[in-house]
């Protein structure tokens, strides 16, 4: 088979590159502006060997890491300068080291990335892992007058939604060969729908020394689900209220079990059904100027922008295992003490309801160029510079509701499968007049901010293959994180204002199977715009 064309051109560019650089390098090419299959630059990066990708809840890339260390190990570099993002991460993530959210940048506004697993001297320092350099398009890349359009559609069987994507890309340069001009936009729109289930780690019960009973690898305090020590009212389950639950009756009521295995059955701490909807728009846009009066002297402006809006809601049915009070009968666990059915009485259950509002900007503006010196033109100077900011700001207030202590809640643990539990329970988990009380109001909002900018000039004696190389180089990077937090003060005028025989009004019937929450009545009933700070 012969391969021709400019995909022939981009693997020949990469061989090249590897075989000329004096480190260990992988590098990408698009031979062609906007040529880049992938939706991010993370998703590009994933096709070089030892780069693995961390993902969005939505399964887009993220953040990326080199052979197998964290995602904060490894430095990135837009057009061979310090970048960062100030977005906190994935959903539910909160990013506060160096790792960039690399979602924010679309391949169809770079030509190269280049992933130096080994360091050189000229390299920025602080990547561990590995330092990785995207270059962004220009008009000399491409010389003429060109025009690169690209439409696409994803459909999603989940939410039964299209996600459209689309870019366009004009570059020119003139005649003589002596200066070009490059714009392009991209915008995307992406929906969140995700319906799943997750534990928020394991644990294992907290027998009482009546519980234990003496026995031996029966020591308490153990994990931190409790057994209560008799049998509440409205336990459930067909139990008796005031039978006191001792080692003998947790014996007789799980037989096949020893007192062991019952003290180190594993379930999950918090159990949840999970429903995520939302949208995430995406718009970017760039310009690239190039200046050549004379073949020893090239000039060049990069600037790029883009901007993030996520919009979601996060709805969780979490079954209380961390200090709930749990009653197990007739459970039976697997060789690793991990429970695969059982029948839990005196269950609880919280509802947490989270709307998040999410919107990062970023901008690059990158002057440089190279000057040529010499009879011979043996000497050459590169210079440049850039300034470069990104805001976040991030509000995502969290609503929690719980069904009552005593109210006969009985759940039918089963996970034979290994894989997601099955928690069916006897109450009515989408009913909003079941009984919901108050648990908890969070508030977790947050701006951040990051500044950097600097300059870099080195001056080479010698061709690209031998030669001599000095440099200096600056860089001023900050970043600021805020946070704005008056959970304790709106709680309180939430209790005030809506009563527990007046909360079901509040509810709604839920898409995911549970109840859901009207954010607009109850935010402007708990007076939440006055009560709580909110980023700007």
């Amino acid at each position: 088979m012969n391969v021709t064309g400019s995909y022939r051109n981009s693997i020949q560019f990469s061989t090249d590159a590897k075989r000329d650089a004096t480190n260990v390098v992988d590098t990408v090419y698009a031979e062609d502006i906007g040529k880049f299959p992938d939706t991010n630059i993370a998703e590009s990066l994933s096709r070089v060997p030892g780069v693995q990708i961390s993902r969005d809840a939505d399964g887009e890339g993220m953040n990326i890491q080199i052979r197998g260390l964290g995602t904060d190990f490894t430095k990135v570099l837009l057009n061979g300068d310090q970048v960062a993002v100030a977005s906190s991460g994935s959903l539910d993530a909160q990013n506060q080291n160096r790792e960039v959210d690399l979602d924010l940048l679309p391949t169809e506004f770079f030509t190269q990335l280049t992933v130096n697993k080994t360091p050189e001297a000229s390299m920025t320092e602080g990547g561990i892992a590995g330092v990785v350099d995207m270059r962004t398009t220009r008009p000399f890349d491409n010389p003429g007058t060109h025009l690169t359009y690209s439409a696409q559609g994803t459909y999603n069987s989940v939410g039964s939604d299209t996600k459209p994507r689309g870019a366009v890309i004009g570059s020119w340069t003139n005649d003589a060969g002596t200066f070009g001009a490059l714009v392009g936009v991209t915008g995307s729109r992406s929906d969140y729908d995700i319906r799943g289930f997750e534990t928020i780690g394991w644990t294992t019960p907290q027998l009482s020394a009546a519980q234990c009973g003496g026995s031996a690898g029966c020591s308490p305090p153990g994990g931190s689900w409790v057994i209560p020590g008799t049998v509440p009212n409205g336990a459930g389950a067909g139990l008796t209220p005031g039978e006191t639950i001792d080692n003998a009756w947790l014996l007789a009521h799980n037989p096949g079990l020893n007192t062991q295995q019952i003290a180190n059955a594993l379930i999950p701490r918090l159990g949840r059904d999970a429903y995520i909807q939302g949208t995430n728009d995406h718009q970017s846009g760039l310009m690239s100027f190039e200046f050549r009066p004379s073949e020893r002297a090239h000039f060049y402006l990069d600037t790029l922008f883009s901007k993030q809006e996520r919009d979601f809601n996060r709805l969780d049915m979490d079954l209380v295992g961390r200090s709930g009070q749990m009653i197990p009968v007739n459970m039976q666990v697997d060789q690793n003490d991990v429970v695969t059915s059982a029948t839990f009485a005196n269950a609880q259950y919280f509802l947490e309801a989270r709307p998040y509002r999410e919107h990062v900007s970023f901008y690059n503006i990158n002057p440089g160029g190279s000057l040529l010196f010499g009879d011979d033109e043996n000497v050459k100077l590169d210079f440049q510079g850039y300034v470069e900011r990104s805001a976040y700001r991030n509000e995502q207030p969290s609503i929690l509701v719980q069904t009552p202590p005593g109210q006969d809640v009985t759940v039918n643990y089963s996970n034979a499968g290994g894989e997601t539990p099955s928690l069916p329970s006897s109450a009515d988990l989408n009913n909003p007049n079941l009984g919901w009380e108050w648990y908890r109001l969070n508030v977790q909002n947050e701006t951040r901010t990051t500044s950097n900018k600097g300059t870099r000039e080195d001056l080479q004696w010698g061709d690209d293959d031998n030669n001599l190389k000095a440099g200096v180089a600056y860089d001023d990077i900050s970043r600021q994180i805020k946070a704005y937090d008056n959970s304790a003060a709106w709680q309180a005028a939430a209790e005030s204002a809506i009563p527990q025989s007046a909360l079901s009004s509040y509810l709604t019937s839920g898409p995911g199977g549970f109840i859901g929450v009207n954010y607009a009545a109850l935010m402007n009933a708990t007076n939440y715009a006055t009560t709580t700070p909110r980023p700007r």
